[in-house]
């Protein structure tokens, strides 16, 4: 089943295309990474299937429909939205903030005052966060801010969650926790697609990658099919490939210079 797809989208801004003829589909049980240099258009992929800028040509669809048939509100009860950074400039304490996601789902919390707890209670509870839910979120660190704000977008319970950078300028450890949580709401009815630079967390979290070079889809699929060194030598400008450890994948890299010493 397809929730969100793409097709034929093409963005063009001050006379250079951002995005030339992307297609694809989004949909449960799929974690995908969408990859690539710095400049290949991956967050303007990410922004045009949230309908946040307009696009030139082709269309995005939503359950079938195009994108425009819809209302914002509606957009937000099927996709929910994690910005890069997961910006937060309001004092309000970590509770409040992720009741705010329960806004995203349109119905009228104060006649289901029971079900928004506990929507609250679960988020809270899948992040790991329900011991700062009386912090102010203005306190928190990088790593802490973005756990919450995925809880946010878990209240509202939106099927699809598109999340740009979750992982950039966090420690280690809080890149395992939000990887960690955006796999385990992949299921049956949910799937997630998540902008990644660190290429051994999307192969090791993504069952599948889109590569992206100067606004196109350059190769699509399983982790194994998408890095292999033909690709990341031509996209990245890099020599490696994937390899096991410990029975994990992780791409091993190189530049081409090293060799000439």
């Amino acid at each position: 089943m397809t929730i969100l797809s793409a097709h034929d989208l093409v963005v063009t801004r001050n006379g250079r295309r951002l995005l030339d003829g992307i297609s694809a589909d989004f949909g449960p049980g799929r974690l995908t990474g969408l990859i690539g240099p710095n400049g290949a258009g991956k967050t303007t992929f990410l922004k045009a299937l949230l309908g946040l800028i307009p696009v030139d040509g082709g269309e995005v669809r939503l359950d079938g429909l195009p994108l425009t048939n819809y209302r914002p509100s509606d957009i937000a009860r099927r996709v929910g939205y994690l910005a890069q950074g997961a910006p937060c400039h309001w004092p309000m304490s970590v509770e409040r903030i992720v009741a705010l996601g329960l806004l995203a789902n349109g119905q009228d919390r104060r006649a289901e005052a029971a079900a928004g707890k506990q929507a609250i209670a679960d988020a809270l509870a899948a992040t790991g966060t329900n011991h700062l839910r009386h912090r102010a979120v203005t306190t928190l660190s990088g790593g802490e801010r973005t756990l919450v704000m995925i809880a946010r977008c878990l209240a509202g319970g939106a099927p699809m969650l598109l999340a740009d950078e979750p992982v950039t300028g966090l420690d280690p450890r809080h890149q395992l926790d939000v990887m960690d949580i955006l796999r385990r709401r992949v299921s049956e009815t949910a799937g997630t697609v998540a902008v990644l630079h660190d290429l051994t967390l999307a192969a090791r979290y993504c069952n599948h990658l889109i590569l992206m070079a100067d606004g196109r889809i350059f190769a699509q699929g399983t982790p194994d099919v998408v890095l292999k060194p033909g690709n990341l030598a031509a996209v990245y400008r890099i020599k490696g490939g994937l390899h096991f450890v410990d029975g994990r994948q992780i791409v091993v890299s190189h530049s081409p210079e090293e060799n000439r010493t």
